[in-house]
């Protein structure tokens, strides 16, 4: 708003350059920030507490007096929300019908019962990288204070150690349960993907002047020609169009040591 208030006309080349090129970068960073935000609501239901989290590291922010026992008190709530949150997320992969499985909020059900909370891969790994942030967001707001100032390190202390054990153990339930990661195994390749909106943002950001569209056919043409001069080759070392067969007979073709 305050870059639209100047007279762009009034301004030098170089002021002009500057103000486009702000532009440019102020309207991609607003376009983030729509982005971030629809993958956090995709991910508020599995993490609950982050917002009782980020409370308590903007009170620290704005220097405002920490109260220790309201401090303890948020950090059993947080506590609460982790153990809930928790047992929704084991119930729903002990759910039978997992074949569309979608995050919803934990809510209680008649009998007192949490009810299970399923979820899939993309949104439990995004979840699971936010959660370990959100971690350490809570460890540097708790190592500020405490060992600092008596009262909160006497309220606090026991409260934050149950928090960050939770959290521990949440994100390994999120990691391994869901995700799929496993200790001495490679790590599952999990995509997250943005959609075709978001894409052509990024291009744009990139000043690329394609749709996505566009660049597939482009890299369809590439490929489609570097296959030919593979099957080129494939001939004159005598496979016919097996390239792959070439490929691995060329692996094959090497001088000894010290040739």
């Amino acid at each position: 708003s305050r870059l639209r208030e100047l007279d762009f006309d009034k301004l030098s080349q170089q002021g002009r350059i500057d103000y486009v090129l702000m532009n440019h970068a102020l309207r991609h960073s607003l376009s983030l920030l729509d982005r971030e935000e629809k993958m956090w609501a995709q991910s508020a239901p599995v993490l609950p507490f982050g917002n009782d989290i980020f409370t308590l590291v903007d009170e620290r922010r704005r220097m405002e007096k920490i109260e220790p026992q309201k401090a303890a008190l948020m950090l059993v709530t947080i506590t609460k929300k982790l153990e809930d949150v928790s047992k929704a997320v084991v119930a729903g992969l002990q759910a039978s019908d997992s074949s569309k499985p979608q995050a919803q909020s934990p809510k209680p059900q008649s009998n007192g019962e949490i009810a299970p909370l399923k979820l899939n891969k993309v949104v439990a790994h995004r979840s699971a990288e936010i959660l370990n942030s959100l971690k350490g967001d809570l460890k540097s707001w708790y190592d500020f204070y405490s060992g600092y100032d008596p009262l909160f390190t006497w309220w606090a202390r026991d409260p934050y150690k149950r928090a960050d054990s939770l959290m521990a153990a949440y994100n390994k339930t999120l990691r391994e349960r869901i995700v799929g990661f496993r200790t001495g195994q490679p790590d599952p390749i999990i995509g997250d993907p943005i959609g075709r909106d978001a894409i052509i943002a990024d291009l744009r950001d990139e000043m690329i002047a394609y749709d996505p569209e566009d660049l597939i056919k482009i890299a369809e043409i590439e490929f489609a020609w570097s296959e030919a001069e593979m099957k080129k080759a494939a001939k004159e070392l005598g496979f016919g169009d097996n390239w792959k067969a070439a490929l691995d007979k060329v692996k094959e073709k090497y001088v000894e040591p010290g040739e």
